[in-house]
């Protein structure tokens, strides 16, 4: 799949090129929660979507430029974001914004954070790399202690939040914990056999 169109998905996802009926409706201060919600699950569909389509339809190699690239898109909106919020003075644990461009904000900051973090649980090692090469981390460790503070988040977000904390050492990880995609997101798969192991298969065939 061409990277052109895979990037338009991320642009349409990240950036709202898409509207949903839920975006066109006029809020209410007792509607702004359900509507931000129902949205939300929708995006985060759209992201799951898009992971999909990475997982299936590039190489390992075709997979980390991709990723970069999303990386990049992604870090640029959460800093704008933050800029907005921090102007305005919200903080975790006020009620959900009725300014439009707070509101705004907020829901970016909410939905690329959560798309990041899934990208950090289902391509570990990618991420890693790309937040070790730039100055990205400190924006996504601020965005990932923001969002979790609001309580914003749906049951399984709030789940992954806890995953990914875990995956990049922002909190001490659970002794049962696993990424059952660490393997995956190499760039190159681990020899399955050691030479030791061959030369007991040929001794053994002796």
């Amino acid at each position: 799949m061409p990277y052109i169109f895979i990037y338009f998905l991320l642009l349409q996802i990240i950036c709202g090129l898409v509207k949903t009926e839920n975006s066109m409706k006029l809020e209410s201060s007792d509607s702004r929660w359900q509507n931000y919600l129902e949205s939300f699950l929708l995006k985060r569909q759209e992201q799951r979507d898009l992971i999909k389509q990475l997982i299936g339809n590039f190489s390992q190699k075709g997979k980390g430029k991709a990723i970069n690239m999303f990386m990049e898109t992604i870090i640029m909106i959460l800093e704008k974001s933050r800029v907005t919020i921090e102007s305005s003075g919200y903080i975790p644990g006020m009620t959900f914004p009725a300014d439009a461009v707070l509101k705004d904000a907020v829901t970016r900051l909410l939905e690329n954070t959560a798309f990041i973090s899934e990208l950090t649980i289902h391509f570990p090692h990618i991420v890693k790399k790309f937040l070790h090469d730039t100055n990205a981390k400190a924006t996504l460790l601020w965005s990932i202690a923001f969002c979790n503070s609001t309580g914003f988040y749906d049951v399984k977000t709030t789940e992954l939040m806890y995953l990914v904390g875990q995956e990049l050492d922002l909190i001490p990880a659970n002794p049962d914990y696993v990424n059952p995609y660490q393997r995956e997101s190499l760039y190159f798969e681990e020899p399955r056999w050691t030479i030791d192991d061959t030369e007991k298969q040929e001794n053994d065939e002796l």
